[in-house]
């Protein structure tokens, strides 16, 4: 694309990732792709940014079905390695053959760790729960650049569907978890909130540099 430090493609990103990684390219962060949605004049772009879904390169991962915890990895060289020829459960990466195997895996991960019944998750949020909310605040560390995306969105939500809500953070379901851990990566929807349930071998909108 014309006047921009990015490029598109589509395609699974199991598939995809290693085509990337050989080219020395890598998928935006999130706090990256947020700050492009800032930055950017051109209508063009504008829209291609702010009204598209896009598979970030930040990551989420779960413990074996029957733990509410999970962990958010903003750059996990674990999901760099990913290929189409990767273990995979339901579209999740499946971290070890069996269970002790994969929580050593999930345990060494340098990320945050969250109890789902600490947190607002799976509807919309306010402005407010938005910027306090502890995996936003992880995704995107940058307080003032958070602050600033959130206010835009909520505009434009505002204007498009007349809706005070949005950017809500979206885990996945207990029945796509699995008897071991898994790792997938963020998505970012079309009321501008977080999916954590993306299928890793479903063809998205791929964003990188």
């Amino acid at each position: 694309m014309k006047n921009c430090d990015f490029e598109k493609t589509y395609g699974a990103v199991s598939e995809e990732m290693q085509v990337l990684v050989s080219n020395g390219k890598s998928l935006l962060s999130i706090e990256e792709f947020f700050k492009r949605r800032l930055e950017v004049t051109d209508r063009h772009l504008r829209k291609l940014l702010w009204d598209y879904v896009y598979l970030m390169r930040d990551s989420v991962f779960y413990p074996p079905i029957g733990n509410d915890k999970f962990k958010v990895v903003t750059n996990a060289p674990l999901m760099r390695s990913l290929t189409s020829e990767s273990p995979f459960y339901r579209g999740a990466l499946m971290l070890g053959k069996d269970v002790d195997e994969s929580l050593a895996v999930y345990e060494s991960l340098n990320g945050l760790e969250f109890r789902r019944t600490d947190l607002v998750l799976d509807k919309p949020l306010t402005m407010k729960q938005v910027l306090a909310h502890p995996v936003w605040q992880t995704l995107v560390p940058d307080k003032e650049l958070l602050t600033q995306i959130v206010e835009k969105a909520f505009k434009r939500n505002k204007k498009k569907e007349d809706s005070k809500k949005g950017m809500g953070v979206y885990l996945a379901k207990t029945e796509d978890l699995a008897t071991v851990a898994t790792g997938r990566l963020w998505r970012i929807g079309t009321s501008y909130g977080a999916t954590g349930y993306a299928d890793l071998n479903e063809a998205e909108e791929l964003l990188f540099k």
